[in-house]
């Protein structure tokens, strides 16, 4: 938790103690302005926590876009990304393929594993999941490992199907589809 947000959060509670004392003296009219100031707190943090993952879903595909045209551009984006969702899984895991995919480009391959092990780990979206598997599917030809490519491979081929279940695909994922594969 950043430390702009424990200061945040304290003041709040002040706040609503104080707000509480208000309560117990003024019943009626601090019955209402407690449940105004609730619905606006709750509001604004709601609002606060869009805007950041919007922001890291932003950096993600400005990640993404540079897969193939700056590798440097792509890991920066990807970094920053990676910075601002330590409190979103998603865009945590889509900031780790991103690496993975600029280490696998460095072919530091040790890393790039590493990485997507740790997206594996950290969601349950399933086409998060399918791009690091399809990655790792990557690794595993750079490195001749081919029992694991094709357990990799079953992987993803049941995410795909998994996915293809569930939701209408995105344009979004099946534009990352024909792109890693």
């Amino acid at each position: 938790m950043s430390m702009e947000f424990a200061i945040f959060v304290m003041l709040i509670t002040n706040f609503i103690i104080t707000l509480a004392h208000i309560i117990f003296l003024y019943h009626n009219l601090a019955h209402k302005l407690l449940l105004m100031l609730i619905s606006l707190i709750l509001l604004l943090l709601s609002g606060c926590t869009s805007s950041q993952k919007q922001k890291v879903d932003m950096l993600n595909h400005k990640s993404y876009a540079f897969h193939y045209r700056n590798l440097d551009s792509a890991e920066y984006y990807a970094n920053q990304a990676l910075t601002l969702s330590l409190h979103d899984n998603e865009g945590q895991a889509e900031a780790l393929n991103n690496l993975a995919f600029v280490a696998t480009a460095h072919m530091n391959y040790h890393v790039a594993n590493a990485l997507l092990n740790k997206a594996m780990k950290i969601t349950d979206n399933q086409i998060e999941l399918f791009v690091s598997d399809v990655q790792a599917m990557r690794l595993c030809q750079r490195q001749s490992r081919n029992k694991a490519f094709y357990t990799y491979r079953e992987l993803a081929l049941r995410r795909l199907h998994r996915i293809r279940e569930e939701w209408e695909i995105p344009d979004q994922v099946t534009e990352k589809a024909i792109y890693l594969c």
